[in-house]
């Protein structure tokens, strides 16, 4: 899949109803340009709505700079402010994400976060009624 930069790698697997996917961004360079690139997932119906949330399965990405579209941060519960991020990893974030129409999602995109090199982000999309 495209990424917004050529120093991004972007790959995912779709359910076969397509209720379900999950996508991975791999910066394999710095991604601090101004704006952020657009993130575009494919293979969704692109009539339906989608859950988009990122999922963190350990530490967050270093230097992370989310877009505003994943919300406030919360770590234990408690909100963080996203500014603290990007300064040191920390573990037990999660973000709320947002609802996208799936035609939106392929050709428009979403903002995507700002990472440094070699760090992945996960994202999970889920159909919504």
């Amino acid at each position: 899949m495209d990424g917004p930069d050529s120093k991004v790698v972007v790959h995912g697997v779709v359910s076969p109803d397509r209720s379900e996917a999950i996508f991975a961004q791999a910066a394999l360079d710095s991604l601090y340009p101004d704006p952020a690139g657009r993130l575009r997932f494919r293979g969704l119906d692109p009539e339906a709505r989608y859950h988009v949330a990122p999922v963190f399965t350990g530490p967050t990405p270093s230097g992370l700079a989310p877009p505003e579209w994943w919300g406030q941060p919360k770590a234990a519960g408690v909100h963080i402010e996203r500014t603290s991020l990007r300064a040191a990893v920390q573990n037990g974030v999660s973000f709320p994400g947002a609802v996208f129409a799936g035609s939106s999602l392929e050709k428009v995109g979403v903002a995507s976060p700002r990472i440094h090199p070699d760090q992945v982000v996960l994202y999970r999309l889920s159909k919504v009624a």
